[in-house]
């Protein structure tokens, strides 16, 4: 059980004892306090970067973490202010580059490769406050709500940033478990600034951007557009030597799906009944299929070894069936995708009296990744054949214009030495069964240019519009009604994907000679799928024989004629390896796959997410005639209705597993085949349309209660309801701020949160992809996920307590110092979550987990798992099968294990006058103290234990890396037109928990990079402004993981020293 200190009545009177209300927020000691704005006298037209006008009186600011105008006791709250100059300074290219730089985010999806974002994810990058899920982190845009992916942030008509790094749900609503990050926007800007920059990438053609911004003062108005444009090149495996790896040093992104295969020699059921009755205990446990003489192979050990260009094949033997593993991650893959996208943003505020203005924005962006590196066919995982599983799904007929070179070139092994007799049967074989099938190997596909795969793309879009009101009650009720806002917020955020992958019964049709889009052959046998039509000798079991005598195209006249291709699944058909160039010795010309055909194997599996959603909010504030000697107590309340609705659009009808729920056309769920939904993809399944729509509505209200002038505290609480499914929460917070000395403030907040089921949700709906699963050799496969029925609200309860010391006097060089450290603790319950596959997976082990540990056939859990021969039980051979065996895995989506994690935030700060000029050092650092997972159990079985995941990489538990330190370290000098910084920054490295202490792999080292960014103003044109920056100095590589590409890219970064130039010009 998770435990956390100070739960009771008494504790929390304890906190309230030593926090309390004093005059400055929790930010970097560089910025001003965003609560304190200069009055007009004392105006800059620049403050921070920002542009505003000295004429005309400032509002109050309204600061993240409370609803109330001017309040300062939001200080009480851990909020950290980035103005832009600053970021400029940094030498953050784009909202990215600048959350990467922070030590409170954790795993953060940005610049990352596929196989931790996922494919639809590419060009997104989003929060992740505390390493708690980006889910928990919220994202608003002028205090509003808006779309989670941070790249669609203009970034240049921003003028700061503040995060809170507190659960924020009492004021902005569900979501904010982990805090919350508002991006806010220039005021009053007047004229034109143009910005472009370019970053020298070593391997690629570098990163380049521009921007430009406009804005005009009116008598009673501001008008502001912003326009950017971003580019991002691809960075292809091969530029860096530590990602490219021998199969003994890191096995995960290897397979054995090669057209160096296995097959299984089928011969006639009659033959096979006659070897089936000769055998002891019969064909059971063999590991060949009914009906089978032997293996034939398609490669020599040598042939492997010699293939796979900078590292050789590896050769294997799974079962009793040679195997040739190939690195398809050195063949196709790219560590970094090219990236296209632009922001387009316009802003409009209008004094409509001296009470009342009205604003509305609208904000535009598009990122599009259309060539993403992947291979040129996926292995296939489910198939058409009668039998479950992934092996043998797949019939060569001895038709096949590659079978007689096959069979006069392969190297042959019989069941048995008693049985060797039977290879004289040879000519009896009248097909080979595929052991694994992949359509596209090494070789390549025809119809793809060499070394390219099959090249996904994800378009992301997204609408955010607001309009708004903001007035003064004016005398109507004296202190008490203050200020009113009301205000309609629309988010739309569209993804569009392709993945593409082979449809299995088209490449099962090609082997028959009835494949290409122009084959029009008419089918004499008509397809049926029972029981009673297939078992054509009715002994209760459909042989491969009986199977293909009926279903697909049956007319052997017309294979392969009249628009109808054969395609040659053996190593004759490629003449080298299409990356490498590797001569491939058994290629045989003439044997070669048509481009036409290869194309035609593939469905692009194009799908587009639709969220949307209708924000009103109203809120009015005020003041009391209760006046306490620290001043008059005010207060805030409104409420919020959100509607929000989201869609899912298939296109094409093999990705439609209402219209194609199995692998045939006609099939239907229950037939002989297709025991249940699997779709007609190799990979993935089918995606479907769906539709999902919800509303919240919510009331909340503030209080600030000014107890002395150094005492103060907020109080806050809200309801939400969830009409449509009868759920509901209510959250509260208490957090006050203390100033027992000028130089010394302490604070605390105590709150709860919560997070509520996603909109889409459809219980019993499976959905597919793809993960890295330990226990099968870490291997990446296809894994499912069902969502369950019943998913109830996360909650969490979150408590902050800090210090924070000002010391300006008596110091060396006559400095400042600013010191401030904050102690958290988030508890999670009900977290909602997929359960981890690999979890799941090693409840099913004999003993420990890993690809030669032996398999509990009868494990509670068994039919979730898919094996080579089988799914479940029937898949699954005692004392024989073992988790190399493993080829997919069904888990649920639902409410998991809890999870808690404490740790202490430092920011600190030293500023002095020297060397003519100013310096400012400066550290921000996150220590995580503890991030415990509570144990888990599903129908009965723990899936986990509990376990604290402080140090480790947790690829094996339900969580993301976490480390225990992150930090940043700073020396600033500015002088003049000149400024200097220089930034240590450090993630600390963990465990890999997949390995035993002192096993090779089990260290993942630390990663530190030294980087140094310089800004110079032009002497003769102060609004000319040129940037030089180089990131990781010394040229760091990231440390080894046993992951996909070989690093991990949440700890370290594969781009390398890179040289960045940046100009900005303003008008």
């Amino acid at each position: 059980m998770l435990k956390r200190a100070s739960r009771s009545a008494s504790a929390l009177a304890l906190v309230f004892s030593v926090v309390g209300y004093g005059s400055a927020s929790a930010q970097q000691a560089t910025q001003p306090p965003p609560d304190r704005i200069a009055p007009a006298e004392d105006c800059d037209p620049d403050v921070d970067g920002i542009q505003v006008s000295c004429d005309e009186p400032r509002d109050r600011v309204v600061i993240t973490g409370s609803n109330i105008a001017g309040a300062v006791e939001s200080a009480a709250l851990p909020v950290e202010v980035y103005t832009a100059e600053e970021n400029f300074k940094s030498g953050n290219q784009s909202t990215m580059d600048f959350i990467k730089t922070l030590s409170v985010v954790g795993s953060t999806v940005g610049e990352t490769n596929q196989f931790q974002a996922g494919y639809s994810n590419i060009g997104a990058s989003t929060l992740n406050l505390r390493g708690l899920g980006g889910g928990r982190t919220l994202t608003i845009f002028n205090g509003r709500r808006f779309n989670e992916n941070t790249n669609m942030i203009p970034s240049i008509a921003l003028s700061r940033t503040e995060i809170l790094k507190d659960g924020g749900a009492v004021i902005y609503g569900a979501d904010a478990t982990g805090g919350v990050v508002n991006f806010i926007t220039r005021d009053n800007f007047d004229g034109l600034q143009v910005e472009a920059d370019y970053r020298a990438v070593s391997g690629s053609d570098g990163d380049y951007s521009v921007s430009a911004l406009w804005g005009k003062n009116f008598e009673s108005a501001n008008l502001m557009f912003s326009a950017e444009y971003s580019h991002r090149s691809a960075l292809n495996i091969l530029e860096r030597d530590w990602a490219v790896r021998s199969y003994e040093e890191n096995p995960t992104p290897w397979a054995p799906y090669n057209a160096y295969m296995s097959y299984a020699l089928a011969v006639p059921d009659s033959i096979g009944n006659i070897i089936n009755g000769l055998l002891p205990g019969g064909y059971d446990g063999l590991g060949l299929p009914y009906g089978s003489i032997g293996v034939g192979t398609d490669f020599t050990q040598q042939e492997c070894t010699d293939s796979n260009g900078p590292v050789p094949g590896h050769p294997d033997t799974i079962a009793i069936f040679p195997v040739c593993w190939w690195n398809y991650g050195i063949h196709t893959y790219n560590l970094v995708e090219e990236v296209d996208q632009m922001r387009f943003y316009g802003q409009f505020k209008f004094d409509l009296s001296d009470t009342l203005s009205f604003t509305t924005q609208v904000a535009y962006g598009k990122s599009t990744a259309d060539d993403i590196g992947t291979v040129a066919s996926y292995q296939a995982n489910v198939g058409p054949a009668p039998n479950g599983g992934t092996a043998f799904q797949y019939r060569i007929p001895s038709t096949n214009p590659g079978f007689a070179n096959f069979m006069n070139t392969a190297s042959f092994g019989a069941l048995d030495p008693d049985l060797a007799f039977l290879l004289g049967l040879s000519g009896s074989v009248t097909a080979v069964d595929s052991f694994l099938t992949m359509a596209a190997g090494p070789g390549g596909a025809p119809h793809l240019p060499p070394g390219k795969g099959l090249s996904p793309s994800t378009e992301l879009e997204n609408w955010n519009v607001v309009a708004a009101l903001d007035g003064d009650f004016g005398n109507i009720a004296g202190e008490w009604l203050d200020t009113w806002k009301v205000s309609a917020v629309y988010n739309l955020a569209t993804t569009d994907t392709t993945l593409p992958d082979t449809v299995g019964y088209r490449l099962q049709e090609a082997y028959n000679g009835f494949g290409g889009p122009n084959c029009n052959a008419v089918d004499l046998v008509p397809d049926r799928f029972d029981e009673a039509s297939l078992d054509a000798n009715s002994d209760g079991n459909v042989t491969r024989e009986e199977f293909y005598a009926v279903v697909g195209t049956q007319n052997p006249g017309a294979a392969g004629k009249n628009g109808c291709l054969w395609m040659n699944p053996f190593s004759s058909s490629f003449s080298k390896d299409a990356k490498f160039g590797d001569p491939n010795p058994r290629y045989v010309a003439g044997l070669e796959n048509s481009p036409e055909l290869t194309a035609w194997l593939n469905d692009e599996r194009r799908g587009e997410d639709q969220d949307q959603n209708l924000i009103i909010d109203a809120l009015a504030s005020g003041g009391t005639p209760l006046t306490l000697p620290g001043g008059m107590v005010a207060w805030a309340a409104g409420a919020q209705w959100r509607q929000s609705e989201s869609r899912r659009f298939a296109f094409g009808d093999t990705n439609d597993p209402k219209q194609f729920p199995c692998a045939w056309p006609g099939q239907k769920i229950g037939d002989v085949g297709c025991p249940d939904e699997q779709g007609p993809y190799f990979f993935f399944g089918a995606d479907g349309n769906s539709r999902s729509d919800g509303q919240q509505y919510s009331y909340f209200a503030e209080v600030q209660v000014p107890v002395l002038d150094n005492l103060g505290f907020q109080l806050a609480v809200r309801r939400e309801e969830f009409p449509r499914s009868g759920l509901g929460a209510t959250v509260y917070k208490v957090a006050g701020k203390w100033d027992p000395f000028d130089w010394l403030a302490l604070r605390g907040s105590f709150g709860t949160n919560y997070a509520s089921p996603p909109n889409d949700l459809e219980p019993g709906r499976i959905s597919s992809g793809l993960d890295l699963i330990d226990g099968a050799g870490s291997k990446y496969l296809r894994t499912e996920t069902e969502t369950l029925a019943g998913i109830t609200p996360e909650t969490a309860e979150v408590m902050n307590l800090g210090a924070i010391f000002n010391f300006d006097d008596g110091l060396w060089m006559d400095g400042a110092l600013r010191f401030s450290f904050d102690y958290f603790d988030f508890l999670i319950k009900d977290e909602i979550k997929t359960v981890d596959h690999n979890q799941l997976l090693n409840t099913v082990f004999v003993g420990d987990s890993g690809k030669d540990e032996l398999i509990n056939c009868s494990a509670p859990l068994i039919n979730r798992i898919t094996f080579l021969n089988g799914q479940g039980a029937a898949g699954c051979s005692q004392g024989t099968t073992t988790g190399d065996a493993v080829t997919s895995i069904r888990s649920v989506f639902g409410n998991g294990p809890g999870a808690q994690t404490t740790g202490i935030d430092y920011d600190a700060t030293y500023s002095f006058a020297a060397l003519g000029g100013d310096f400012t050092l400066g550290f921000q650092g996150t220590q995580v103290l503890s991030y415990e997972i509570e144990a888990f159990s599903l129908n009965g079985v723990e899936l986990a234990s509990a376990v604290d995941g402080l140090g480790f990489a947790n690829y094996g538990n339900s969580a993301d890396v976490v480390s225990e330190w992150r930090t940043n370290t700073s020396v600033n000098y500015s002088s003049g037109n000149h400024n200097l910084r220089y930034v240590y920054r450090f993630i600390q490295g963990v465990d890999d928990e997949r390995f035993d202490p002192g096993e090779a792999g089990r260290n993942i080292d630390d990663f530190a990079t030294h980087n140094l960014y310089y800004n110079y103003t032009l002497p003769w044109d102060e609004n000319f402004v040129v940037s030089l920056a180089i990131d990781n100095l010394t040229d760091e590589d990231p440390p080894f993981t046993q992951q996909q590409y070989s690093y991990d890219p949440f700890i370290g970064n594969a781009l390398g020293r890179t040289f960045k130039v940046g100009l900005r010009k303003t008008f």
